[in-house]
């Protein structure tokens, strides 16, 4: 069984490869600001994520595996940043599964380069069965 669901992409800031100010006074703004983005993209995904598990009478998805298609328009990204810019969303939907993500693997990820309105999206399927 699976699920997908569809989420603009999560902001740059969340990348391990975006810039930290030279100051420290500017440096721990730029922290503080980065742990707000991540605590409201989780909080977004469990809501989103919530919506999506209510198709399902026990209200819970037992999610093992995932897979990750990202659409985006420009440069072809890194995949270690596109993991590492999820992982706030895929913590959000643990949570909302009612599941620990430590138990989760991860299939693969696909860029997908398109101009169309999708760009600028990621798409996460969750499965009941670990992929190979």
């Amino acid at each position: 069984m699976k699920l997908a669901i569809t989420f603009p992409h999560p902001d740059r800031a969340l990348s391990p490869n975006s810039s930290v100010p030279l100051t420290t006074k500017a440096a721990v703004v730029c922290n503080r600001k980065r742990v707000a983005l991540k605590g409201a993209t989780r909080q977004a995904a469990f809501v989103q994520a919530l919506q999506a598990t209510m198709q399902f009478p026990q209200r819970n998805f037992p999610a093992r595996s995932y897979e990750v298609r990202w659409m985006y328009k420009g440069r072809i990204p890194d995949v270690d940043n596109i993991v590492a810019r999820l992982k706030p969303l895929i913590d959000g939907c643990c949570q909302a599964f009612g599941i620990d993500d430590r138990e989760l693997e991860l299939g693969r990820v696909k860029r997908i380069h398109t101009l169309g309105a999708d760009a600028g999206h990621v798409e996460i399927v969750f499965s009941t069965d670990i992929l190979d």
